[in-house]
């Protein structure tokens, strides 16, 4: 904001007769980090406030912007985008990096899929994508308890 008539624009936007824009009740980080002993530690590279309205297909075109500026950017290469267990995320994470498979031509491919039952899907690059093994295991036990239940 640098002057009076922005943030006059911003208040209508916020709450104005039809709002555009929402107060964030959280926020999204995505932060980057090495694999390796050198350098291991997470560095935040975004802050998104959020008020919670966005959905996969609008959370995708960030994923998809990250990527493409750790492409321009980035000390190296990409392999991995973990997400923890909202389901926004994991269906945004699924647009962007479910969307090709291994190429068959490539040693990964050949070691990966002698490996009866694992899933091939990467992202054009050939990024994968890894949810937190946390939130799997929480959603396995909650529904663990509700077919116990059932």
């Amino acid at each position: 904001m640098t002057d009076l008539k922005s943030t006059l624009k911003i208040i209508n936007a916020v709450h104005g007769p039809e709002p555009s824009c929402h107060y964030a009740r959280e926020s999204t980080v995505a932060a980057a980090g090495a694999f390796g002993q050198d350098g291991y530690e997470p560095i935040p590279v975004m802050v998104s406030g959020t008020c919670k309205s966005e959905t996969s297909e609008d959370f995708s075109s960030i994923v998809r912007l990250l990527i493409e500026q750790w492409k321009a950017h980035g000390p190296g290469p990409l392999w991995i985008v973990s997400t923890d267990g909202d389901a926004t995320f994991r269906g945004a994470m699924f647009r962007v990096l479910m969307d090709s498979e291994f190429r068959k031509a490539e040693l990964l491919y050949s070691l990966l899929s002698a490996l009866e039952g694992l899933n091939l899907n990467c992202s054009m690059d050939e990024i994968v994508m890894c949810p937190d093994p946390k939130h799997i295991l929480k959603r396995t036990e909650v529904l663990a308890i509700v077919l116990y239940k059932g």
